[in-house]
């Protein structure tokens, strides 16, 4: 029984505990189910609060698409309102605009007008007064400029500044400590470094067309030595050796070819205007090296010893000529600059510390023009020769293709080489006259201490300056009206009588540096355009046509020049200057 009792005893313990282990656990179970429920009711409430929103979402969004629809109107409108008076602004604006434009453009042409009004008869008054025509480049700054070198013997640059400044087309300025602060020179037209060989020469062109209405020119490049006269004149150095053939005219052409171009285009619708009026054209170069008269044309021939120096002789009609220079007859720009180029090559020129091709004498080309009126021509057709060869020639290489036919007697040049020419019938002729261009590329003063010339060069820097200072002395006493001026103290002077103290009309362009250390050469050349500028020589003279002999009706023996027209006689009865 015992054993019974401990058993069930054991058995109630047992299941006193399990029955404990299940309460625990049904608790815990009621525990969660009460927490579960809790939570349960949360999701309920969370779940119509937001059923609740969700409803209310689209009343939502209604009134705020409504009220965003109404700003956006409101604020459309005001942009519109805004846009349509910032345009209506715009347009005033743009009609102001427009209306000041034509005002501008209205003035501006006013104002060319004017100002063409003005420079005419500011050339009115300078023919009528004799005044000379001047006009100033100042060259650009060039590297050279801004080289310094130290080493003995070498020339030194000096100050790298700039005090030469173009203000406008008639003002340029210095400023020196020399003349006490700034002073301004006034010419005619004064060139910019930026302006191109083109813009000097539309200020040049008008002058050739008084060579066709009998008038002489004479344009002349003054300055110091690197100042760009010969640049100016002719164009770049590197192409002194190879004229390039073109018909037109490049950037860096410089005065002479584009003269020559525009000469033989005046001269080609003169023709086509007049067709009984006929132009020849000759050309001479020459050069004045330490004060004597040499031919650039005459180097080569075979027997040249009488004429590598020249005398200047005065006409019967006090004109001032070199009568045993050679003059080549040319028909277009390239038969011009052919005989430039030869002379260019002849001339002299040598290296010195400031320029490396300085130009070492006064270069003077000679283009002479004479036009001749015939009567009405026959209705004879043309008849066909050949020339006769000159039974004494002399050829002179001028270049590839081109020589030159000399008279010995006259040491002048009429004809070319024997060809077959057109000759047409001409009725009596009855006046010619005979104009003459000079295009002058004057040697650059220059200091020789800046320099550095010896021996040889040094003799030709003393005659340049000595040429150039007896320049200055003409120019002085013309503009004094003294009743001697010394023309005869120099080569060049005694050369250009009949420029600058004749009936020529003459332009002088100074050519002139912006440097400081240049600042000496630059005043003194400003000087001596400022004194050309006084000169009165009374009105320029227009050249008489003279009455030359001829056959009357028929078809005469004739000689071809640049309008392939006048006959042998201008060669033989025109020699007159």
């Amino acid at each position: 029984c015992q054993s019974q009792i401990k058993e069930l005893n054991a058995e109630i313990n047992h299941q006193r505990r399990v029955n404990e282990s299940k309460e625990k656990n049904a608790n815990k179970t009621i525990q969660s189910l009460r927490q579960f429920y809790n939570e349960l009711q949360d999701l309920r409430a969370s779940y119509s609060n937001i059923r609740q929103h969700v409803t209310d979402i689209p009343k939502k969004i209604a009134d705020d698409t409504t009220e965003i629809l109404s700003s956006t109107a409101a604020y459309g409108q005001k942009l519109i309102a805004e846009s349509r008076e910032k345009s209506q602004a715009l347009k005033d604006i743009v009609n102001k605009v427009d209306d000041l434009d034509m005002l501008v453009k209205q003035y501006k042409d006013l104002y060319e007008k004017e100002k063409e009004r003005r420079k005419m008869l500011h050339n009115t008054l300078v023919e009528l007064r004799g005044n000379i025509r001047v006009h100033c480049r100042i060259r650009p700054v060039l590297p050279i400029d801004y080289e310094y070198n130290d080493e003995p013997g070498k020339a030194k640059t000096g100050p790298k500044e700039q005090v030469i400044d173009w203000i406008d087309e008639e003002t340029v300025s210095v400023r020196t400590s020399r003349l006490n602060g700034t002073k301004t020179y006034e010419y005619e037209r004064v060139f910019a470094p930026s302006d191109p060989q083109e813009a000097v020469f539309n200020d040049v062109a008008p002058l050739l067309t008084s060579l066709l209405d009998g008038y002489n020119v004479c344009i002349m490049a003054y300055g110091q030595t690197g100042s760009g006269k010969t640049h100016t004149m002719l164009g770049e150095h590197g192409s002194f050796n190879d004229w390039i053939d073109v018909a037109a005219s490049h950037t860096q052409e410089g005065v002479i070819p584009r003269a020559a171009r525009e000469l033989f285009r005046l001269i080609a619708e003169e023709n086509q205007k007049n067709p009984h009026k006929f132009h020849s054209v000759e050309v001479s170069v020459a050069e004045i090296y330490n004060n004597n008269v040499r031919d650039l044309l005459a180097i080569g021939q075979k027997d040249n010893s009488d004429s590598r120096y020249l005398d200047i002789v005065t006409s019967a009609d006090g004109s001032h000529d070199v009568p045993s220079l050679i003059t080549k007859p040319v028909t277009n720009v390239n038969d011009v600059m052919a005989a430039v180029m030869y002379g260019m090559r002849h001339r002299h020129e040598d290296a010195t510390l400031i320029h490396s091709h300085s130009s070492r004498s006064h270069l003077i080309v000679t283009v002479t023009i004479t036009t001749t009126s015939y009567d009405s021509p026959s209705k004879q057709q043309p008849k066909t020769r050949k020339k006769s060869a000159d039974p004494r020639p002399s050829q002179i290489p001028m270049s590839p293709g081109i020589q030159i036919q000399v008279n010995n007697q006259r040491r002048s040049v009429h004809q070319p080489p024997s060809r077959l020419v057109s000759t047409p019938s001409f009725g009596s002729l009855r006046t010619a006259v005979k104009t003459k261009l000079q295009l002058v590329d004057l040697a650059g003063s220059e200091c020789v201490g800046m320099s550095g010339v010896t021996g040889s060069a040094l003799r030709e820097t003393r005659h340049i300056n000595r040429s150039l200072s007896a320049l200055a002395d003409v120019l002085g006493a013309l503009a004094e009206n003294r009743t001697h001026v010394p023309y005869r103290n120099s080569r060049l002077t005694q050369m250009l009588q009949d420029s600058i103290g004749g009936d020529a009309k003459l332009l002088v362009l100074l050519c002139v540096s912006p440097m400081k250390r240049h600042i000496t050469e630059s005043v003194q050349c400003l000087g001596f355009g400022s004194r050309a500028r006084q000169i009165q020589r009374g009105a320029t003279k227009q050249r008489k046509p003279q009455v030359v002999t001829g056959t009357s009706g028929g078809s005469s023996s004739s000689e071809e020049t640049s309008s392939g027209g006048p006959p042998s006689l201008l060669s033989m009865n025109l020699r007159h200057r």
